[in-house]
């Protein structure tokens, strides 16, 4: 029976996931991760050549995969799915091993179900990779006996996923540190060869950049968040973290409401993992606020050591018992969301299915495979081959295969007022006069925008101050004058200069 209901619950998993790829919202972040991922594939490298906010490593991994396959929106969606599913596959197993395959079978259930999980580790971002390593860190740690090599596995893990995304780091260095103390006092032996293991790794992976571009690493990784961090407008509600995962939530309730009233096993290296992911995910989320989806790779550990700790308590239960409460979690993490407040919902958002995606997550887009697609066309047929792309909404130049400026690989966060021109150019920052002149070129035949002003380089970086509205104005009008509007939709605002407008496609 089990089986049969793994196999159901694979075939709901695919399809769930093609949806996920297919229709959820573009994001404007991914567009750069595209375009370094396709730089590093042609052999360029971050912050010596171009400029970039993450980590290398994602961009590292995923690039042999595109660029044996192809760039652009969804390839890069179906890439990051894949490290999504092997997540999943890492959690299932372990709950299988630690907790019985009925609590392996819930836990793949519950994450097939939760939508914003689904949505988030689809989308062309750190997520699914660093939800892999980070569960791979938890699996060695509560599989793995002490000794030499636990150490050294953890240690490469802890330097692979900071090198995926730097918010990863409370966590990675909680379950570090817990695993030198197993057993007691640690010995120096182990000691050092943790730390020794640490310090190789990040010097074969992260000290190429240092030493290729010194200021240009700091100040992309480290300094460009110093500054910008402090400075945005963050705010997640309650009504955001609940709806981001409420079955996970249930699920870890339940499992500190167990160990309350059980005799607990304080060495049961479970309750390390959850303790690490919740200091983490309060951390991400919970000190003046950040964006939800910043919590979704720790849900997969959380979830998957409060099933194994609440397994004692559930292992009395029949198998009708246990299936009640299976599909109790079940609706719970789809019902909770739409219920949690569904007044705030905007209009769009109170639909089926985008009704199921937690409160401020935009809807999804069923129209995005086709508008994607004409805009891919739009780009070929107007801007010839080698000629760079002008204009923020720089997914376009991936999907049409056109190069991209150096000072412009961030996208819409590419234009700075905070710097001169030399020192903009010296940290691969644009400026605003140098978009100008791209708009104001004969040469330019088309610019792609978005419909949402502030990702038209609205923000000057890394202050995130808006630019000037006569800045703004001035384009406008050249823009109003010049050019003619090619599409016009919710992801793409492409202009065509009326000069080189010409045939069937006018």
């Amino acid at each position: 029976m089990l089986w049969v209901g793994a196999g159901l619950l694979a075939l709901v998993y695919a399809a769930l996931a093609a949806f996920h790829v297919a229709y959820g919202d573009m994001n404007v972040d991914e567009g750069f991760y595209a375009t370094a991922t396709r730089a590093v594939w042609q052999g360029e490298m971050p912050y010596r050549d171009f400029g970039f906010t993450q980590p290398p490593l994602v961009a590292y991994v995923n690039a042999p995969m595109l660029g044996l396959t192809r760039f652009g929106l969804f390839p890069q969606r179906v890439v990051n799915g894949v490290w999504g599913l092997l997540a999943l596959l890492l959690a299932v197993r372990l709950v299988c091993r630690r907790g019985g395959a009925s609590a392996a079978l819930t836990l793949a259930a519950i994450f097939t179900c939760t939508t914003g999980w689904l949505y988030f580790v689809h989308l062309g971002k750190t997520y699914a990779l660093t939800s892999l390593l980070v569960m791979g860190m938890a699996t060695v740690y509560v599989e793995m006996k002490p000794g030499w090599i636990k150490s050294t596995l953890l240690s490469l893990l802890v330097v692979l996923a900071t090198a995926c995304r730097l918010p990863a780091v409370p966590f990675l260095a909680l379950l570090w540190l817990a695993a030198l103390g197993e057993g007691g006092r640690p010995t120096w032996r182990r000691v050092l060869i943790a730390v020794a293991t640490l310090a190789c790794s990040a010097a074969i992976i992260l000290l190429p950049f240092i030493i290729a571009a010194p200021e240009q690493t700091w100040f992309w990784t480290v300094e460009f968040h110093r500054i910008s961090v402090p400075k945005k407008d963050w705010h997640v509600s309650w009504n955001d973290l609940v709806g981001l995962a409420p079955a996970v939530w249930l699920v870890v309730i339940l499992a500190v409401v167990r160990r309350a009233f059980a005799r607990p096993s304080w060495k049961q290296p479970e309750i390390a993992v959850a303790g690490a992911a919740l200091v983490t995910l309060a951390v991400n989320l919970l000190p003046g606020g950040a964006y939800q989806e910043y919590g979704v790779p720790f849900l997969l550990p959380l979830a998957a050591s409060a099933l194994i700790l609440l397994e004692p308590a559930v292992a009395r239960y029949s198998a009708w018992g246990r299936g009640l409460t299976t599909g109790v979690l079940l609706v719970a993490s789809v019902a909770l969301i739409p219920a949690i407040d569904w007044s705030k919902l905007p209009p769009e958002k109170q639909t089926f299915p985008s009704a199921l995606l937690p409160l401020s997550t935009r809807p999804y887009d069923f129209a995005l495979p086709e508008s994607i697609a004409t805009a891919r066309t739009i780009v070929r047929q107007l801007l010839p081959p080698g000629q760079p792309f002008v204009g923020p909404n720089i997914i376009l130049a991936i999907e049409a295969n056109r190069p991209v400026p150096r000072r412009f690989r961030m996208g819409a966060f590419s234009c700075t007022r905070d710097y001169d021109e030399k020192e903009a150019d010296r940290l691969h920052l644009a400026t605003f006069p140098g978009f100008d002149f791209q708009v104001r070129d004969p040469a330019t035949p088309i610019i792609g925008l978005h419909p949402e002003i502030k990702f038209d380089y609205g923000w000057s970086m890394p202050s995130f101050e808006f630019q000037p509205p006569e800045v703004f104005a001035l384009l406008q009008s050249y823009i109003v004058q010049d050019f003619e509007i090619m599409q016009s939709d919710r992801n793409f605002l492409l202009v065509a200069r009326r000069s080189l407008l010409q045939g069937p496609l006018h």
